[in-house]
């Protein structure tokens, strides 16, 4: 009887559990763009522009089948950021990037996170300016390996796996119960 009390409360701990996982938040990435942008400056460029858009790309969430009405599609929207900066020095060279990213809105908690972070383009007026503004160690390519600064936390519930694994345990204990009769 011990047994099958310690396994009906291991479920109730493992239903309540979440696991952490950490993100990066848009505040620290919003000032990572600005220290990026500071950099450029710093070597000879100064903004000229910047161009905000929004891009929806659908996508089939599940789809359905009812005799009545047939095959029915449920479409999900997923939105990625796109910015654009450009920079002119005062020789009217011209530098521009374009950096897309994901804004997710973490459940439980008032943080924003920023996923799949992306310099969709680079360019340079001048070839000679193009490593150090656009190449490996130039400074918007550190916005794509951003560390996670925030964590927060996935309630393990709303997880598929986690429902079939208390279902087993469930099934366990009713076929254990109905040995012990």
């Amino acid at each position: 009887m011990r047994l099958i009390f310690l396994l009906f409360i291991g479920c109730f701990v493992f239903i309540g559990c979440s696991s952490p996982y950490s993100v990066t938040s848009s505040d620290f990435f919003a000032k990572e763009v600005v220290k990026a942008n500071s950099e450029i400056i710093e070597m000879g460029y100064q903004l000229s522009g910047t161009e905000t858009n929004t891009k929806n790309n659908l996508y089939v969430k599940g789809t359905s089948y009812t005799p009545v009405s047939g095959y029915g599609t449920a479409m999900g929207n997923d939105f990625v950021a796109i910015d654009k900066y450009k920079f002119t020095d005062s020789k009217g060279n011209t530098m521009s990037y374009t950096v897309s990213y994901k804004l997710i809105e973490e459940e439980d908690v008032d943080v924003i996170s920023v996923w799949n972070v992306g310099i969709q383009q680079c360019e340079t007026s001048n070839p000679q300016d193009y490593m150090r503004l656009c190449g490996s160690n130039s400074p918007i390519k550190k916005l794509t390996n951003l560390p996670k600064n925030i964590d927060v936390g996935y309630n393990e519930v709303n997880s598929p796996y986690s429902w079939l694994i208390v279902s087993g345990i469930l099934i366990a204990i009713g076929g254990a119960l109905l040995i012990t009769l």
